[in-house]
């Protein structure tokens, strides 16, 4: 792969590109044993964030990796939903709604240009695989802004 990104830049590489990202989801999927936990991602030294990716172990084709990063894309958003009720009793609806807005508009942005190298049916899967990890993200920042020992002396 290195070789031919010498030869040739990547983005012409659509189809290799593709397969080769296939072949690594397929790698790492494989390897998972079927008893494992749901994953665990941790996101900060603050908290940690679930969500069940056991569809991983079982997507046979594209459109099943894609619907299963939906299913893991919906559980996280969910946590956040959560987290920010909670964070808009602290910091007041006004305040974490605004916030939110402009982090909706990075999310987009910033999957957008991942995801746009790629084209075919595993374009939904990368935009999403990034949706999934910045929610987790953001998950973990607004716990942690919630845990301010600031907030705590107020308590």
């Amino acid at each position: 792969m290195i070789l031919l990104a010498k030869l040739r830049p990547l983005g012409q590489w659509p189809l290799l590109t593709a397969v080769f990202v296939c072949a690594l989801i397929a790698a790492c999927s494989s390897s998972l044993s079927a008893a494992s936990p749901p994953h665990l991602l941790s996101v900060s030294t603050h908290s940690s964030v679930t969500y069940n990716n056991s569809c991983e172990r079982t997507a046979q084709t594209q459109t099943a990796l894609n619907e299963c990063a939906g299913n893991e894309v919906q559980q996280l958003q969910r946590q956040l939903s959560s987290v920010l009720a909670t964070a808009e009793k602290i910091f007041g609806t006004k305040m974490v709604q605004a916030a939110q807005l402009q982090w909706t508009k990075f999310v987009k942005a910033q999957c957008t240009m991942e995801a746009n190298p790629y084209q075919g049916s595993i374009h939904p899967l990368i935009y999403l695989n990034c949706v999934r990890n910045l929610t987790a993200t953001r998950i973990g920042e607004v716990q942690g802004s919630l845990r301010s020992p600031v907030l705590e002396k107020q308590t």
